[in-house]
């Protein structure tokens, strides 16, 4: 009883001691406390689950979440969010880059536990392994954004490994089996590279029994089989996500895989020249995917690179224990590449799980290094422990470095400051809002949608209809989709308030001329509960909402726009006494009633949506005169009617 006391106490006070080392190694990044801005799209996401049944839904029919997050993850999208955020705060960043860091030093705990289980001679090489994962340059981005939870899925598949192996030394003990099962499981639902964990445990377990003639016995087929019915029922799961057996929307791309390869290699070693030829990348140059390597990180990764190459031979020279070990860690970090080179992103954060295994075999390396040098034990066990705590002391610089990269993006930077500042210091006018109100957002220099909130702008500025009817065919695939008008995110997130109606819309209010008399209209319908929100060049937020609302009535004015309102009734035939028919690229009511109300002779419209196959066709089908009999005619309009409302003109507001 003392004994496991003891033991639990170790394991607690190593818990700790590594959690305070990843707090104050990451403090560069908790200081800059980047506010991602798909963040919003996440707290929009979750305000429509509302009970228990809505969220097991979203594990039981798999959705890409939205089009800029065409990723499948319930438990890092939702799971996390919902068990924490009602006691933390939805604005708190500091308690979710909390959450992030506690999985990535259960990530480091696991390594440790990990590496004894693989080298049982060996014992702190582990921390050796984790001070090069944790100093990493190309996981800065994953220690940067909260928002998925990175680190969480490694850490299942790190957890789920080293109960695997468990199983295998403890003379077969099922249920670390099926706890690992278990968690590969759990894994899988925070990110889609956990799912090669499988072919990653069969190939332990074959390198493990090599010995015991597998084809013969049984309970190896047993588990055997076990492992792929379980991989593959989990790859089907993740496929109905993913139509076509596509990735993001992307198909294999040869080119793609071949750059992704280079970005792989530069990634982690920190070359900067093209090593594989005809490799090409798109997106190479964006700022998240740029990692920056410091003198000292370049200097450790390749002296740790020809350690472990020596090393490597002299153990497999001398047939020394641990060779079994280090052929499955090899082999294990090609595994892990396979996904990424599919889908040919070349993202840095996509190499984490053969991060993993590279920094188990370097851990190794310098540990067994070092004991075939003529040093006693205990001088032996403090080179480790220097080594590991200066490699921590080179991650403190690498992620200062990875950070001072954004303030370097002046575009980008201001970007973050938009983001964060809207959240943290919004104008105060969220006492004056309902869920009718309107707010428009200037984005008066920034000009670019996603970089505020991951919005959108209104489709008018886009779209035909044959581009509606590709983006729908596209759209249907995500949980979230854009709305045609009302795609602004930011501060719907900032207000907390998302059933608020926001329209991010590149202009100037001292320069509306260039605003299109239907976007205009569609401010002026909500004259009467519209606000305005601009920002300056350091990315601080105002409210502009009497200099926004004076353009608007000059505008008006000088393009003579009559407001009428309109009664909306649901109808299920179209009538017969239809003036003209004027087809729409998308479906927004407004641009109907905008026609009507710039015609004096339109006293309403019929507004008709049908879908033909994946064909939008979307018309506003114009009255001169009210029918008295109000005689409809018997047949529907052609194709799978979705809807057909009748417009008709009140008052003048």
């Amino acid at each position: 009883m003392m004994a496991q006391y003891s033991y639990f106490l170790k394991n607690i006070l190593l818990f700790l001691l590594l959690f305070v080392v990843v707090i104050s190694v990451n403090q560069p990044i908790i200081s800059f406390n980047m506010m991602y801005q798909e963040q919003a799209s996440i707290y929009l996401a979750n305000q429509t689950i509302t009970n228990w049944q809505d969220l097991l839904n979203i594990y039981l029919h798999p959705a890409w979440l939205h089009v800029n997050i065409p990723f499948f993850r319930p438990s890092g999208h939702f799971l996390i969010y919902q068990l924490l955020m009602p006691v933390f705060g939805w604005h708190n960043t500091a308690a979710l880059n909390i959450i992030s860091f506690t999985f990535l030093t259960l990530t480091g705990f696991f390594i440790i536990k990990l590496y004894k289980l693989l080298f049982p001679s060996f014992a702190l090489g582990g921390y050796i392994a984790f001070s090069l994962y944790l100093m990493h340059p190309a996981l800065s981005i994953s220690r940067l954004t909260f928002m998925h939870f990175d680190f969480a899925y490694v850490f299942f598949v790190v957890f789920s490994l080293y109960l695997f192996i468990l199983f295998c030394q403890k003379k077969n003990n099922i249920k670390y089996f099926l706890l690992s099962l278990f968690f590969y499981a759990i894994a899988i639902t925070f990110k889609e590279p956990a799912i090669m964990l499988g072919p990653v445990l069969f190939c332990y377990y074959c390198i493990a029994f090599y010995g015991r003639n597998l084809l013969h016995d049984k309970f190896s087929h047993l588990i055997l089989f076990t492992l792929t019915a379980t991989c593959l029922l989990l790859s089907a799961y993740l496929f109905l996500a993913w139509p076509s057996l596509q990735y993001a929307g992307n198909s294999f791309n040869l080119s793609h895989s071949l750059g992704t390869a280079n970005a792989l290699i530069q990634d982690i070693f920190g070359v900067k020249q093209n090593m594989i030829p005809f490799g090409n990348l798109p997106f190479k140059d964006l700022a998240f995917r740029i990692t920056v390597f410091t003198v000292a990180t370049r200097y450790t990764l390749w002296i740790f690179f020809w350690l472990t190459l020596t090393c490597t031979l002299l153990v497999l020279k001398h047939k020394e224990r641990g060779r079994k070990s280090l052929l499955f860690l090899f082999l294990s970090s090609l595994l892990f590449m396979i996904l990424p080179l599919c889908w040919a992103s070349g993202a840095p954060w996509h190499h984490s799980l053969t991060l993993i295994c590279y920094s188990l075999i370097m851990g190794f390396s310098a540990e067994y290094f070092l004991r075939r040098l003529p040093f006693s034990q205990t001088f032996i066990s403090c080179m480790c422990i220097l080594i590991s705590i200066i490699i921590a002391w080179i991650a403190v610089t690498v992620n200062f470095e990875n950070t001072i990269k954004y303030y370097l993006e002046p575009k980008g930077f201001l970007g973050l400051s938009l983001n964060r500042n809207a959240v943290f210091s919004p104008p105060d006018i969220k006492n004056q809002l309902n869920n009718d109100s309107l707010i428009v957002v200037e984005d008066s220099t920034l000009h670019n949608d996603y970089f505020l909130g991951n919005a959108a702008y209104p489709f008018l500025l886009f779209f035909t209809n044959d581009d509606y009817d590709t983006f729908q065919l596209r759209q249907n695939n995500f949980y979230l989709k854009f709305h045609p008008v009302y795609s602004g995110n930011l501060f719907r997130y900032a207000y907390l308030m998302p059933s608020l109606k926001e329209m991010l819309y590149p202009f100037q209010i001292e320069h509306m001329n260039d605003i299109p008399n239907e976007i205009l209209y569609n401010w002026l319908k909500h004259s009467n509960n519209i606000f305005c929100l601009g920002y300056d060049s350091s990315g601080n937020w105002y409210n502009r909402t009497h200099a926004f609302k004076a353009g608007l009535a000059k505008q008006q004015s000088i393009r003579h726009l009559a407001i009428h309102t309109f009664q909306i009734t649901e109808i299920r035939t179209q009538p017969k006494n239809i003036a003209y028919t004027k087809k729409i690229p998308f479906p927004d009511a407004g641009l109907c009633e905008y026609a009507c109300d710039q015609d004096k002779q339109c006293t309403g419209f019929i507004f008709s949506y049908a879908l033909t196959g994946i064909h939008h066709d979307i018309q506003c089908h114009f009255r001169y005169t009210e029918s008295p009999s109000k005689s409809y005619a018997k047949q529907r309009l052609p194709g799978t009617l979705m809807r057909l409302l009748s417009y008709s003109k009140k008052n003048v507001s």
